[in-house]
């Protein structure tokens, strides 16, 4: 029988939004869940999937969105662990820590969450220009230098090729330009997958059985959900449920992002077909994602429904 191999910390994550040290300070419950995204994967869609489970409620309130995300640069993490204490009910977690940075509890769940990288990609350029003044002003105060601005009417190409080429900051990425590496942040999860308490989402799966995977969310986590009850609680975490009441999920989003949550949420999904055209394009795609283990590839393009089976063996 084939020992198992479990993660370990093995690196430092600190940088204009982020720092993994903060984690040091979290106490852990054993029921705890742990959302680990890289920026743009669906986030907040499973935060909102799982306080609809935790809560089995349809209320649109902040506090049901109540979400800790220990990892944020600017909090005061004593503060932030005081708030977590106090939380009563089941914890739903948040964090942008790839595994490798991350402290692993056998106790815990991790749910990852991934996307098709050119998805990803044109969210990500909707994200970036959409930040307020505070926000960035907040990232070059904590950066080493002031956070690069985005261009309106800049060339998309030029984007799509630095953030497949350009470290967004840490030495040991070779993309993800300016923020970091998405590909990096699923290839730390990718040799865990089969740990019973690790479970790997795919949006696109999301996107075309938005109910099958809150099914196998809710297994995954524990939380039987009476049946009657599906109907609703699937039809809270659907995209045009979410942006009808994301100003009161989530009320920050006016501060952090122009336009708010109309603006955060946005519909993206195969545009860059026809607009990641070009010879160089594709070649920079392929000089990055082909160096993936082949299957995690598969996975990240075509999702486990396409592929017709759960890399991560948990159905």
């Amino acid at each position: 029988m084939q020992e198992k191999i479990y993660p370990k910390r093995t690196r430092v994550y600190q940088n204009d939004t982020l720092n993994s040290t903060h984690w040091d300070h979290v106490n852990f419950r054993d029921d705890d869940i742990v959302v680990c995204t890289a920026l743009k994967t669906g986030t907040t869609w499973m935060l909102r999937i799982l306080s609809l489970l935790v809560h089995q409620n349809t209320a649109v309130d902040s506090e049901v969105m109540k979400t800790p995300w220990p990892d944020y640069r600017m909090w005061d993490i004593e503060q932030e662990v005081k708030e977590m204490d106090a939380i009563e009910h089941r914890r739903f977690i948040k964090t942008h820590i790839p595994l490798d940075g991350l402290p692993y509890n056998e106790n815990v769940k991790y749910i990852n969450v991934t996307r098709e990288m050119h998805d990803a990609f044109f969210s990500l350029q909707n994200h970036w220009s959409i930040l307020t003044d505070g926000n960035l002003a907040s990232k070059d105060k904590y950066g080493d230098k002031p956070f690069p601005r985005f261009e309106d009417g800049g060339d998309v190409h030029q984007r799509w090729k630095d953030w497949l080429t350009k470290s967004g900051g840490f030495k040991w990425e070779q993309d993800g330009y300016p923020f970091w590496s998405m590909f990096s942040y699923v290839e730390s999860f990718w040799p865990y997958r089969k740990l019973p308490n690790i479970l790997m989402v795919h949006f696109t799966d999301m996107l075309n059985d938005l109910e099958g995977q809150m099914r196998r969310v809710a297994a995954f986590v524990g939380i039987e959900v009476p049946e009657e009850k599906w109907p609703e609680l699937v039809n809270a975490a659907t995209f045009d449920s979410m942006k009808k009441d994301l100003k009161t999920l989530q009320p920050k989003f006016d501060k952090m992002f122009k336009g708010g949550g109309d603006a955060f949420m946005d519909k993206v999904d195969g545009i860059w077909k026809d607009i990641l055209t070009t010879d160089e394009d594709t070649k920079n795609y392929e000089s990055r994602i082909g160096q993936l283990d082949p299957e995690l590839r598969e996975f990240i393009e075509k999702g486990s429904l396409e592929l017709g089976y759960y890399p991560d063996g948990k159905n």
